[in-house]
């Protein structure tokens, strides 16, 4: 179809210490299953991580990120949160974010996915969101189920 998009842009909005932590060993690890990172990154994807400067002192030497890397291209925006402008919302700060990369994302006519830092995506998850874009889809919602953590993954 003429109207899916040529390019993907998958944002991650990620700060704090128990988020940094899952989305490290949890979360990066399930898009590396099959369907998902690999599937897209030949598609004209970038991984677009919005985080602050202290978080990405966590994230640039982890394993799993470095390998991101490796598959995919990764644009690093750093942001700082002033307590005065955001409050202490998480939900505010996450909206800055997502702001940021839709700006970036509609110059670049890309088609935007936003990955939530804290959940497990299944097999298949990003190569079923290109499919339907590729149907003319231009806009689906993912559940998100909740679990307890201290049931579902074991954390040290």
């Amino acid at each position: 179809m003429s109207d899916a998009p040529n390019s993907y842009h998958l944002i991650m909005a990620v700060w704090g210490k128990k988020y940094i932590h899952f989305f490290l060993n949890y979360c990066i690890e399930s898009l590396f299953t099959e369907g998902n990172i690999p599937s897209v990154a030949s598609h004209s994807a970038l991984y677009h991580l919005i985080t602050t400067k202290d978080d990405f002192s966590t994230i640039k030497n982890h394993p799993n990120f470095r390998n991101l890397k490796k598959i995919i291209p990764v644009k690093i925006t750093f942001v700082e949160f002033l307590k005065d402008d955001l409050g202490n919302n998480k939900y505010s700060k996450m909206i800055h974010c997502h702001k940021i990369a839709i700006q970036e994302a509609c110059l670049s006519k890309a088609a935007i996915v936003f990955l939530p830092p804290d959940h497990i995506f299944s097999s298949d998850c990003l190569s079923s969101i290109r499919q339907r874009f590729a149907e003319g889809y231009r806009s689906f919602m993912l559940p998100g189920l909740r679990f307890s953590k201290q049931r579902f993954v074991k954390i040290s």
